[in-house]
């Protein structure tokens, strides 16, 4: 049961991930371009993609956790409504997210692909260890909680790299 009911609210978290990557699919060949010619432009580009993505991101978050309860309600029925609470967690994930896939793309863009892939390997072991510590005492929730600390962990880390690459 505590697996579905995980299951059911990650499941919208994977829909969400398509916001980011459409977004990302326009955007990544100009700010390479820029990265490569123009480091003003470039930096003028990310800031205006950090505030899209903030906005679009916490926006769909915050109606996702505004609308919890019918949307979990309409798409699995009353046998999911423990997935409310679960799917009230992640929404900061969702945020979260948004901002990751931002940042580990201008990692990207910078030719910094090991660093960004060191920071991926280091987040999903840490979610993995997070999720035996949690899971057992806390089932879903614990899950989800694991999640949001690995993606604001992840953002973190990010950041710090990220402002070297803005800076140059």
């Amino acid at each position: 049961k505590v697996v579905g009911w995980y299951s059911a609210a990650y499941r919208l978290f994977d829909l969400i991930v398509i916001f980011p990557h459409s977004f990302m699919l326009v955007l990544f060949p100009a700010l390479v371009e820029e990265y490569n010619t123009d480091r003003l432009k470039f930096k003028e580009s990310f800031q205006k993609a950090v505030r899209i993505f903030s906005i679009v991101g916490g926006g769909i978050a915050a109606g996702f956790w505004y609308f919890s309860n019918g949307i979990i309600t309409l798409i699995y029925g009353e046998k999911f409504y423990p997935s409310i609470s679960v799917l009230n967690i992640l929404v900061f994930a969702f945020f979260l997210f948004f901002i990751n896939f931002l940042l580990s793309n201008i990692l990207i863009t910078s030719g910094r692909e090991k660093i960004n892939t060191w920071n991926l390997f280091i987040a999903t072991i840490l979610n993995i260890l997070l999720n035996l510590a949690l899971i057992p005492r806390y089932g879903a929730e614990g899950a989800a909680w694991a999640t949001v600390f690995c993606e604001g962990l992840l953002v973190a880390a990010l950041c710090l790299q990220v402002r070297k690459v803005v800076k140059q």
